[in-house]
């Protein structure tokens, strides 16, 4: 199955990182987050698959995540839903696993292994 990048134009990382992924010459499906934004299950998903800490794929501060539930994956996703712009990117999902690609240029490690 081919990775699956996370894409928000409108971010200079994740325009950095589609660059990148253009000059690999590799295999990828597109997801545009501002045509297409994530809903609560893949969300779920996310949180359950990330590498990182799941506390960082919000852009939002741990207070002004409170108001969004009791738990913290309950915090992000709520938050995510409500302000889709707050997701960090972008994002790369690689054989059942999601990759925050900060710096972007984080992609050429885990497409060239």
């Amino acid at each position: 199955m081919d990775p699956i990048y996370y894409h928000n134009p409108n971010c200079s990382k994740s325009r950095k990182g589609l660059e990148i992924l253009h000059t690999l010459n590799t295999p990828f499906k597109l997801r545009n987050l501002n045509t297409s934004p994530l809903n609560k299950d893949e969300l779920k998903n996310l949180c359950d698959i990330i590498t990182d800490k799941k506390r960082l794929l919000c852009r939002l501060t741990d207070t002004e995540l409170t108001p969004y539930g009791k738990d913290e994956k309950q915090q992000i996703i709520n938050a995510i839903l409500d302000q889709p712009k707050q997701l960090q990117r972008p994002i790369l999902l690689l054989n059942k696993k999601a990759y925050i690609c900060r710096p972007p240029e984080k992609l050429n490690d885990l497409l060239c292994q």
